[in-house]
């Protein structure tokens, strides 16, 4: 045998006996899967992390309750998930990877849980008070000033001290827990409604209020809101002097539709329709104008800090339709702190009383409210807590509707402008 077929004959052989080896086989997967988050935000995107992923995770998902949710890559042993807005509560979530199905932590995902109507309806205006505690919304009703305990699901109603063609709702005042309340026959009353309904004193006689709003900045001061010529503030030098008219609105303004004092008494701003001159912030307790909010010209939502050192408006820019706003501002100053726009259309807010959170009602085209969750510190958006499409649509677009937090872990959203009563959304917080 020559060289060259001796050389060919091992080079066979070698080939022969390569083709023969056994091919590398990749392990199958084993886990363990660990999730970012076991308190995730509806709407938002956690982290899943694995060793598993290096070799492993093309078609592999996640059941979360009834959902099949795909998973992104995002590094060799990392892939992301993205939370259904609509989901809300308890879950046991499983990955399955290459077939084989691996249990995850259990979540509590915050969003929406349960949906509530109430009777009666809650007119015009609706406020959350008290402000801790159990989640509490009070309003004008056709049968008197009505407290709807949210958490508890009981109704209470104080009769004959608020007339709904004399007010739109109660008013608050520089004193805490009292409110303006108008009975029939147009008088301007101080009232502490709890625990049971006590008249503090009048503010204006009989004849002398048939407004949307009243507000009491300070002991000679009043905000009176109005129809088409807006608002206006009535002070006096001393409680011996009638009120006289001190305070008027620059350019054209349409209806108001809720007044708001700061919890620390400093500070006091409007909900309305439209105000050419953006919204007024005006000085308590001496009803004059602190400055204007001219980022917006329509406000649908108002929150102020517990310490009053925060500002959060809600509503529309100059020029905008259909589409939303939100800012925070330093409540003193007017600084803006935090500001960012939304493609659908805004209505109330809060403030987180204990996390640095802002809460924002969003009204969708198919006739139900999402709620944004956006970080104050980085006005970064955490979460979108939405209703499904098996709940009630939000009456009038969630005209007027507020948001009520519960120190159970709770957030309501309260709207009650049409019959035929008082819807309430409920969503669960971490």
């Amino acid at each position: 045998m020559t060289r060259h077929s001796i050389a060919g004959a091992l080079a066979a052989a070698v080939l022969i006996g390569a083709c023969d080896s056994p091919q590398a086989v990749t392990p199958a997967p084993t886990g363990p899967y660990t999730i970012s988050s076991t308190n995730p935000w509806a709407g938002s995107t956690v982290l899943i992390r694995s060793a598993d992923f290096s070799a492993h995770g093309h078609g592999a998902f996640v059941w979360l309750g009834t959902d099949s949710l795909p998973l992104t890559r995002v590094d060799d042993t990392t892939m992301s998930v993205t939370i259904p807005d609509t989901l809300g509560g308890e879950f046991a979530p499983q990955i399955v990877v290459d077939g084989i199905t691996f249990p995850l932590q259990p979540i509590t995902v915050a969003g929406y849980v349960s949906y509530r109507e109430y009777e009666p309806q809650l007119a015009w205006d609706i406020y959350a008070w008290p402000r801790t505690g159990p989640a509490v919304v009070m309003g004008g009703s056709a049968t008197g000033l009505t407290f709807i305990d949210l958490d508890a699901g009981t109704v209470t109603t104080e009769d004959s001290i608020i007339d709904l063609h004399s007010i739109h709702g109660p008013g608050p005042t520089y004193r805490d827990s009292v409110f303006l309340l108008a009975p029939e026959g147009g008088s301007l009353e101080a009232w502490r409604p709890l625990p049971a309904a006590a008249l503090v004193d009048t503010i204006l006689p009989p004849l002398s209020c048939y407004c949307r709003q009243a507000m009491q900045l300070g002991p000679n001061a009043l905000y009176i809101g109005g129809g088409g010529r807006g608002w206006t503030v009535l002070t006096r030098t001393d409680s011996t002097q009638p009120y006289t008219e001190t305070l008027i609105p620059t350019g054209a303004v349409s209806e108001t539709e809720g007044a708001y004092l700061s919890p620390t008494h400093d500070r006091a701003t409007i909900t309305v329709d439209n105000s050419d001159g953006g919204i007024p912030v005006f000085n308590a307790p001496s009803g004059t104008l602190a400055y204007s909010v001219t980022e917006l010209n329509r406000s649908t939502g108002v929150d102020f800090s517990a310490d009053g050192q925060l500002l959060a408006l809600v509503g529309q820019a100059p020029g905008q339709q259909f589409t939303g706003r939100v800012l925070l501002l330093n409540a003193a100053s007017g600084a803006v702190l935090g500001d960012t726009s939304t493609a659908k259309v805004v209505f109330g807010v809060a403030l987180d009383p204990v996390r640095p959170l802002l809460y924002v009602g969003e009204y969708r085209v198919d006739g139900l409210p999402s709620i944004l969750v956006i970080d104050c510190n980085t006005f970064h958006l955490l979460g979108k807590m939405s209703v499904p499409g098996t709940a009630p649509a939000c009456n009038t677009g969630c005209y007027k509707a507020v948001i009520a937090l519960s120190s159970a872990n709770a957030l309501y959203l309260v709207a009650a402008y049409n019959p035929p009563g008082t819807q309430a959304y409920r969503f669960t917080l971490p």
